[in-house]
């Protein structure tokens, strides 16, 4: 993944031409699982987005990472749109998977307070690639910017494989499966099959 976590000054700019709008606020049931979070998912594309898919799987995440209030923005955008954001935020005027705007004050009493952008074309080609859903795909563009707020990173490979073993662990405790564990094995295998070709094997 190439998300970065950063202020908020470029998704300001973000056009808000929002197609689909939705919100849920959980005050759960059970105890020790009590989450005040409101999370609002707004998709900017023509494409398909289950929102309460999202937003049932993300109440759920909150609960294992311990998060019990705040405010979580989850915006879904296009090609086009990410990369004009992404050269605003990082100039780097291509698209990518996520982008994370952690909007906490220092100081603040607020737990959570993210704005988080993910590309819809970009977990298409993912998802086509690895061979599981595009809902899926967004699930797991979700957690690892809530994950950037929550004391995880990915500037390095250490730091990356703690993160992607977290991201699997939620995934498999919410009963999607590991998608990183999906990734390395593919990449593995492409690397095998490209040894074996230049060896004539």
């Amino acid at each position: 993944m190439t998300n970065d976590a950063m202020t908020n000054d470029a998704m300001t700019q973000l056009p808000m031409n929002k197609f689909q709008v939705s919100s849920f606020k959980d005050q759960g049931t059970r105890p020790g699982r009590k989450s005040l979070v409101l999370i609002q998912v707004a998709n900017q594309t023509r494409r398909r987005v289950a929102g309460a898919y999202l937003q049932g799987h993300l109440q759920n995440v909150l609960g294992l990472q311990k998060v019990r209030g705040g405010e979580w923005a989850i915006t879904v955008v296009g090609d086009r749109a990410m990369a004009a954001l992404h050269e605003r935020a990082m100039n780097l005027a291509t698209t990518t998977d996520v982008l994370t705007f952690d909007l906490r004050d220092r100081g603040g009493t607020s737990e959570l307070d993210l704005d988080t952008v993910i590309c819809i074309d970009e977990a298409a080609r993912r998802a086509r690639e690895l061979g599981h859903s595009v809902q899926e795909e967004l699930l797991l563009y979700a957690i690892h910017s809530l994950l950037h707020v929550c004391g995880y990173d990915d500037v390095t490979a250490h730091q990356a494989a703690r993160m992607h073993r977290r991201e699997d662990a939620i995934l498999l405790a919410l009963g999607v499966g590991p998608v990183f564990a999906k990734r390395s094995s593919k990449a593995g295998g492409e690397a095998r099959a490209k040894r074996a070709s230049r060896s004539g094997r």
